[in-house]
């Protein structure tokens, strides 16, 4: 009889898998631009990332990025045979590694590409962008928040509330403060009443009358408080009949 010889195949490895070029090709959204290049980029990068999360996970390269996936490593003491097929294993984990890191540089803007050619494998690249937006989030959010407001007081929308948009310049103060700046309450409130119609003419008597009125805010004793620009702004939008649907 002859004697028979069972072939031995190499075991693949779980995440051994191709990529799937029809969920790449579907997934269609907005390439991330570089935070220091665009007002946008903070706003848009919570979706982007969740968005490209969810991209890596469909083609099975998510795995790579979070270190399940990781690249194998050859040992002094492991067999020639071993130390090959180890190899093998290598060279498919650097292929998903570089599939990986397409998927992520195809969703960066143009402008964003060669801040992150540097980087080596999908996971430095990826740490790279949360590091990107992460630490000039700071500073680069605390102006935005001014120039919004600013603008706001040059370009509020017409069909806004008075009072909203006191509210508006509230808000934005509150985020302000959280990043450690944020204005004192009466610069706040001035601010906010720039933002008011002066063209009005019921708008503009109330606003001329504040300096007849003791405006003190007995709460706290400032001569002029957001607590006075908003009983002000309530007061206005009560009364004013070309705003009955404002909000």
């Amino acid at each position: 009889m002859m004697p028979t010889h069972k072939p031995t195949y190499e075991p693949l490895d779980p995440f051994d898998q191709p990529l799937p070029q029809a969920i790449v090709d579907f997934a269609k959204y907005k390439p991330l631009p570089y935070p220091a290049c665009s007002a946008a980029a903070d706003d848009y990068f919570a979706v982007w990332r969740v968005r490209t999360q969810d991209l890596l996970g469909a083609c099975g390269r998510w795995s790579i990025i979070t270190g399940e996936d990781s690249c194998p490593t050859i040992a002094e003491d492991m067999s020639a045979e071993e130390k090959a097929r180890t190899k093998r294993r290598i060279d498919r984990w650097k292929q998903r590694d570089r599939e990986a890191r397409f998927l992520i540089l195809q969703k960066l803007a143009d402008g964003y590409v060669p801040e992150s050619a540097h980087c080596a494998t999908a996971k430095e690249l990826w740490d790279r962008i949360l590091e990107d937006h992460s630490s000039m989030s700071g500073s680069t959010r605390v102006f935005r928040i001014y120039k919004r407001m600013i603008d706001r007081a040059r370009h509020c929308p017409p069909d806004m509330s008075l009072v909203k948009r006191v509210t508006k310049y509230m808000e934005d103060n509150a985020a302000l403060r959280e990043l450690g700046g944020g204005m004192d309450d009466a610069t706040l409130a001035l601010m906010a009443l720039t933002s008011f119609p002066t063209d009005d003419e019921v708008v503009r008597i109330k606003i001329n009358s504040l300096d007849k009125e003791d405006t003190t805010d007995n709460e706290n004793g400032q001569a002029f408080s957001t607590k006075k620009v908003m009983q002000m702004a309530a007061e206005l939008d009560a009364l004013h009949s070309m705003w009955p649907r404002r909000g």
